[in-house]
C-alpha cells in the first residue's frame, strides 16, 4: 500500500529554518499528526512540528537524547496527536544514509529528508523495501 504525507507550505517553510538554524550540523524533529487508512493509501497529516535538539552535534548524524524523546511523544499524546513522522536534515542529498536505514527498522514510520544543500524534501519509508512517500504540500 501506497503512503502519502500532508504538510504545510508554512510547516515545511519552519523545518527549512530549523535546518538552516543547526548548520554545519543535521537538525531533527518528530512531526506529530494522524493516519488515516484511504482504499488504496496510507495519508498521513502533520499537525504539529516538535522540533528537537542534534545530541550528536553532528554533520553526518543526528540522535535525540532519551528524556527529550519522551518528552516530545508525551507532548504528542496531550495534543491527541501520534508520532506520524521523523525529520532530519541532510548536508548532501536527501536520501537515507546507511545509518538511517538501521534505524528506519526499527522506526517504521515516514522519514522526511531536507537537503540543506540542495534545497529539497523528500519522504521515504522502510517496510518489506524501501519506499519514496510523495509529499502532498498544502
Amino acid at each position: 500500500m501506497k503512503t502519502r504525507i500532508q504538510i504545510s507550505q508554512n510547516q515545511l517553510a519552519q523545518l527549512i529554518d530549523l535546518a538552516k538554524l543547526s548548520l554545519p550540523n543535521e537538525s531533527c524533529a518528530l512531526l506529530a499528526g494522524e493516519f488515516e487508512e484511504k482504499e488504496t493509501y496510507t495519508e498521513i497529516r502533520v499537525l504539529k512540528i516538535l522540533t528537537a535538539k542534534n545530541a550528536d552535534k553532528s554533520v553526518i548524524s543526528f540522535s535525540i537524547d532519551e528524556m527529550e524523546l519522551i518528552d516530545l511523544y508525551e507532548k504528542a499524546e496531550a495534543d491527541g496527536l501520534q508520532v506520524v513522522s521523523i525529520f532530519h536534515s541532510h548536508p548532501s542529498k536527501p536520501i537515507p544514509s546507511s545509518t538511517d536505514l538501521k534505524f528506519m527498522k526499527i522506526n517504521p514510520i515516514v522519514w522526511l529528508i531536507y537537503s540543506s544543500s540542495m534545497y529539497e524534501f523528500r519522504a521515504y519509508i522502510l517496510t518489506e523495501k524501501l519506499e519514496e512517500v510523495e509529499i502532498e504540500r498544502s
